[in-house]
């Protein structure tokens, strides 16, 4: 039990994390549960504090920073890029423990949003100048266009442009991402438009 655990004689611990817990979206502040036990028993200690640390899958840390514990559960923010990383939790220990650390691997999504896009036809010679239904925010897009990607910057009304003149013909766009505040969003939203 933790009775037996004293400065002479400290128990070891081990951290409990299910990685499923922390997946979330782009820069979320994401709460999840925590549970450190003496190793090889079901009771439970309870550390003030420990150390959440980010890395991408090539070891680069993203992020190292101590939070609390609260209720059993920790918080902090998910990086902003979408990809895999691992996440480690440690602890130093107490008076009483030996810390510990373990590693889970976690996804962060882009922020899935519904779009709807206008785009007008466009005369030949014409730059592609469109709109999209999401408003409040600038930022950097990058639009998808016949299986091309075309990178451009978007206003608080939603508009854009593509600086890109594009031979006649039809087009078929049918996803963008979007960067901005920090965050990455991305929908898909199929629309034909006409270069004549």
């Amino acid at each position: 039990s933790d009775s037996d655990c004293d400065i002479g004689n400290k128990c070891n611990t081990t951290i409990k994390i299910n990685g499923n817990d922390f997946n979330g979206t782009s820069a979320q502040n994401i709460t999840g549960p925590l549970t450190v036990l003496v190793t090889g028993t079901t009771t439970e200690v309870n550390p003030d504090s420990v150390v959440v640390t980010i890395k991408t899958k090539n070891g680069s840390i993203v992020n190292s920073t101590t939070v609390p514990v609260n209720d059993g559960k920790i918080s902090f923010i998910l990086p902003s890029a979408p990809e895999d990383y691992d996440l480690t939790v440690s602890w130093d220990g107490d008076k009483n423990h030996n810390g510990n650390a373990t590693t889970v691997p976690i996804t962060v999504d882009s922020i899935k949003v519904n779009i709807y896009l206008e785009i007008p036809n466009i005369n030949y010679g014409s730059v592609i100048r469109g709109n999209f239904n999401f408003t409040g925010h600038t930022g950097n897009a990058t639009l998808r266009v016949n299986g091309v990607t075309y990178k451009t910057r978007f206003d608080t009304n939603g508009n854009f442009v593509i600086d890109k003149i594009l031979p006649a013909g039809t087009y078929l766009f049918n996803e963008f991402k979007f960067i901005t505040d920090d965050r990455v969003y991305y929908g898909e939203y199929e629309r034909n438009f006409i270069v004549r």
